[in-house]
């Protein structure tokens, strides 16, 4: 199953729970807001982060180079996915309180800059916990 197919149906289902009028067909999403009108949610593989993942999980094993840099990339992994179908899933709800325009200005902000700084940070984070906090544990008298 790609991961666009698997973040579309975790979004719908989220949707549905939500009571929010969605139609699903394979990797695209149909909602109503309002009228006739209906505003198209098309998760591609850009969508995904896909390639954000990769940077976090091959950056983390190579700064590491073991089998826990690769487990700690993994799950760095699963933070941008989830933040991703939270994106995704708040979608409807920013176009339907503020409008479309308002919602591409922020997708866009958020879309070039804000996925930026949340890899910096969760590297930043991984690297004080693998290396900073054993060196200064190490260094405590006993």
């Amino acid at each position: 199953m790609p991961i666009q197919v698997l973040e579309t149906m975790t979004v719908y289902g989220l949707y549905k729970i939500s009571g929010v009028p969605a139609i699903l067909r394979e990797d695209l999403i149909s909602i109503s807001l309002g009228d006739p009108v209906y505003r198209r949610i098309f998760i591609s593989a850009q969508c995904t982060a896909l390639f954000e993942m990769y940077i976090v999980m091959l950056s983390s094993y190579f700064i590491g180079r073991d089998r826990r840099s690769l487990r700690d990339g993994g799950i760095m992994a699963l933070i941008i996915f989830s933040e991703n179908i939270a994106r995704i899933y708040l979608s409807y709800f920013i176009i339907s309180s503020w409008g479309y325009e308002e919602w591409a200005r922020l997708h866009y902000i958020w879309w070039y800059y804000g996925h930026l700084i949340l890899i910096i940070l969760l590297l930043l984070l991984w690297s004080y916990i693998r290396g900073y906090l054993p060196l200064r544990a190490s260094r405590t008298p006993r």
